[in-house]
């Protein structure tokens, strides 16, 4: 069985390299994602890979310009996953320059993601957003 961490280490490159299906071809069907409660795109526990593309990417992308989501750390027991990085790009909108650490915590499943939940400085989006 391939390990988690490896698992996620090729979605994070998989979207740093603009392949999303790549990416989204990681996700188990069933796949729970769960943003930031203060984040400009929770929706509470989002369910598979449509509603999560239309729900988080698609306004994501609408958004943001040059955005990234760039890992530094992993930490990894059994089937989970801890990833700790930065979010950057630049608002559509306006000069509104994004720069917001995350925390991801991510679970894998018989070699796909199950579970994502995201943590991460909310003022740092809104601010890059104009919405303070």
């Amino acid at each position: 069985m391939i390990e988690a961490e490896t698992i996620i280490r090729h979605f994070y490159t998989a979207l740093a390299r603009g392949d999303s299906a790549a990416a989204f071809a990681l996700f188990n069907p069933a796949i729970e994602w769960t943003s930031a409660e203060r984040s400009p795109y929770y929706s509470g526990t989002v369910t598979g890979t449509e509603a999560i593309v239309t729900k988080v990417f698609a306004p994501i992308r609408r958004d943001f310009d040059g955005f990234a989501c760039t890992p530094s750390d992993f930490v990894s027991r059994d089937d989970r996953t801890v990833s700790f990085g930065v979010y950057t790009g630049r608002a559509r909108n306006g000069d509104g320059a994004l720069k917001a650490p995350f925390v991801h915590v991510w679970t894998v499943q018989d070699g796909r993601i199950i579970r994502f939940v995201q943590y991460t400085e909310s003022g740092a989006w809104a601010e890059a957003l104009g919405k303070e």
